[in-house]
């Protein structure tokens, strides 16, 4: 697809089939390609990949736009971070949208993380391996979609 040096190119799920390593390659191809000055219109359910090399990001549920805008600007629209957290047993804490438990690993997803960690702290509740990140890409796309039909 990039050979002759095309100006633009579309491609649809273009690492599907693909290991690791040939995936990898390609984005990489992508992305020289698209610092090169080309335009790239990547259609993908690989939220992950679309992160990667995407300048910006056009959200679909059922055919309609729901959102547009760069890769942060999406991220900061779903109005979330993200705490994992290791404790036996996590107590209700205020503003909290989602959990997702997997024996003693929680990932916690909130509206105001600084405010979420000073109450798990006040708590009393033993627990370690405390992570804050930002959301991804896909985390966003879920909680946006939520409710839409996505």
């Amino acid at each position: 697809t990039l050979a002759g040096k095309p100006r633009t190119v579309f491609l649809d799920e273009p690492t599907a089939g693909m290991d690791a390593t040939a995936r990898r390659a390609l984005l990489l191809d992508i992305g020289a390609f698209a610092a090169g000055g080309g335009a790239v219109l990547l259609t993908t359910q690989q939220l992950a990949e679309a992160e990667q090399v995407a300048s910006r990001v056009v959200l679909l549920v059922r055919g309609r736009t729901l959102l547009e805008g760069t890769v942060g600007e999406v991220r900061a629209r779903a109005g979330i971070a993200k705490v994992t957290v290791r404790a036996e047993e996590l107590p209700r804490l205020p503003g909290v949208a989602s959990v997702e438990s997997s024996v003693d690993r929680h990932v916690v997803y909130v509206e105001d993380a600084d405010a979420f960690v000073a109450a798990l702290v006040h708590s009393g509740v033993s627990f370690r391996e405390l992570e804050v990140t930002p959301v991804s890409l896909e985390d966003a796309f879920v909680t946006l979609t939520r409710g839409a039909g996505g």
